[in-house]
């Protein structure tokens, strides 16, 4: 474990003597003396999740530097609430959280149940502990990506962005085949016209086994090549929300505590009030979440790696500088050079070739 700078340990029921386990943990201890205490702290990073943080601690041999004391479990929490902003998120979720008492003095995020307030995340030292994590629950979800983002103390900021899509599923193409097909084409036409008007790409997902294409603003992927295409981004936290929800800013709450996401908004069909696409481009603008350029080289480079038949239109990014005026000339004088050393080549040999010949001929001659 020396090899690594942060230590993430999940636990469980962490009776089990691994020996092999506590003593890797044990080699990490720092081989300086806290002040005046004599007592060892740990040298790296270490984040423990869950239950048996207890044996973990006296088993290594540290317990008395932590104040760590299991409480039990507890539910039927209400709000989790961030220390350093006193911001809440509320909390619906009726499920059971490992708690251990620690001075609240220590807490970066807490747990409160309309009574009482306990640590949800906490740190002493270099040792954190986390009580619980979900990926069912999104005010959890968000808050433990928010942690780990400030825990990795990323330099690069990724910053917002944005994209739309629409889920052409069997209830909706029987919809539109009842009304007329031609109405769909122009409803995602026009959608996606608006859409372009603000640089925000388009995706249609549909379920047939066609290539995936991309036209103007509008990218048109299968299951398998949505799925693929998502990873792609994972360097981003990636969140899918319909546009109602968006609309009420019920989920907007969760979601603004993190610093940096990938927003797929799912669009209803059909959509008759365009307006509220309009509304919704001034609430991404009013909260920094910019657009996802699909005009880059690097998003073409990505639908190709996508696509095994390779995307063979409309892969020449708009933005993509031509080459420079003298590129092109010495690329012209290169080609120029080449076909001349090639020409002089060929009526070298063939001069040769004759030049031998006549030779050849000469000496019979002589001899005749």
């Amino acid at each position: 474990m020396n090899k690594y700078n942060n230590i993430i340990i999940i636990g469980d029921v962490f009776e089990t003597n691994n020996k092999d386990l506590f003593s890797d943990l044990k080699s990490i201890l720092s081989s300086e003396s806290i002040y005046k205490s004599g007592q060892f702290k740990f040298s790296k990073n270490i984040i423990w999740i869950g239950i048996g943080m207890n044996s973990f601690l006296k088993k290594v041999g540290v317990s008395h530097n932590y104040n760590y004391d299991f409480f039990g479990f507890k539910d039927n929490f209400t709000k989790i609430r961030d220390e350093s902003t006193f911001e809440e998120y509320i909390y619906t979720d009726e499920s059971y959280f490992p708690i251990y008492n620690s001075h609240l003095d220590n807490s970066l995020f807490t747990l409160y149940d309309g009574a009482q307030i306990y640590p949800y995340i906490s740190k002493q030292n270099n040792f954190y502990y986390v009580s619980k994590i979900t990926n069912d629950n999104l005010s959890l979800k968000y808050i433990f990506i928010h942690f780990l983002s400030d825990f990795y103390n990323k330099s690069i900021t990724l910053g917002k962005k944005a994209y739309f899509s629409i889920y052409l599923n069997n209830d909706i193409l029987s919809f539109y085949k009842n009304e007329n097909q031609i109405s769909l084409r122009k409803n995602i036409s026009r959608i996606a016209k608006i859409l372009a008007e603000k640089g925000y790409l388009l995706v249609v997902n549909y379920n047939n086994d066609n290539s995936i294409k991309l036209s103007n603003n509008t990218l048109y992927l299968n299951q398998n090549s949505k799925k693929e295409f998502n990873k792609f981004y994972d360097y981003y936290t990636l969140i899918s929300i319909s546009e109602d929800d968006l609309k009420a800013n019920s989920s907007w709450h969760k979601i603004s505590i993190l610093d940096q996401f990938l927003l797929e908004i799912k669009l209803n069909l059909p959509i008759t009030n365009y307006n509220d696409l309009k509304n919704i481009f001034g609430f991404l603008e009013n909260n920094n979440i910019n657009n996802l350029d699909y005009s880059t080289r690097d998003f073409n480079e990505i639908l190709i790696k996508l696509d095994s038949n390779k995307v063979k239109e409309n892969l020449v990014s708009k933005n993509q500088e031509s080459k420079p005026f003298f590129e092109k000339t010495l690329s012209l004088l290169i080609y120029i050079v080449g076909f001349i050393i090639l020409s002089l080549l060929i009526i070298y040999l063939i001069y040769s070739k004759i030049s031998a010949n006549d030779f050849k001929g000469r000496i019979k001659n002589e001899d005749n």
